[in-house]
């Protein structure tokens, strides 16, 4: 089982590190979302989807649910050690997971879609036969 989501972690581990860079460095009461995301963080997660649907054989939905989950995943673990310190510093996290979502998602799924739609144009026009 694990074996077979080998291909997925270089995405997610590059998604979450640039994603979690992003979300990290500035200070809770200067973290704008989405906008500590839009730029790098989002080429860097619609590039991991790209790359890993081009270069493995998992489905598109699968790719984009791990690579779009990255961020989340720094986001919350920000959230923990911030309210770790501070209980009342986090009330809308909610809020926030579901913005992050919102922007990080349909990145993912743009660049596993884009190889996927690479892969079928591949096949069907360059490695074709040649006719008799």
């Amino acid at each position: 089982m694990i074996k077979h989501l080998l291909p997925l972690l270089p995405g997610s581990i590059m998604a979450f590190m640039v994603s979690g860079v992003a979300i990290w460095l500035p200070a809770y009461s200067d973290l704008s979302l989405p906008n500590a995301l839009i730029g790098y963080p989002l080429w860097v997660i619609l590039l991991s989807a790209f790359f890993t649907k081009l270069f493995s054989k998992h489905g598109a939905v699968i790719i984009s649910l791990s690579i779009g989950a990255a961020p989340l995943v720094a986001y919350f673990l920000r959230m923990m050690v911030d309210t770790a310190k501070d209980p009342t510093s986090h009330n809308l996290w909610p809020i926030a997971l579901f913005i992050i979502g919102v922007v990080c998602f349909p990145a993912a799924a743009l660049g596993s879609s884009l190889a996927w739609f690479l892969d079928i144009v591949r096949k069907k026009y360059l490695d074709e036969k040649p006719h008799s």
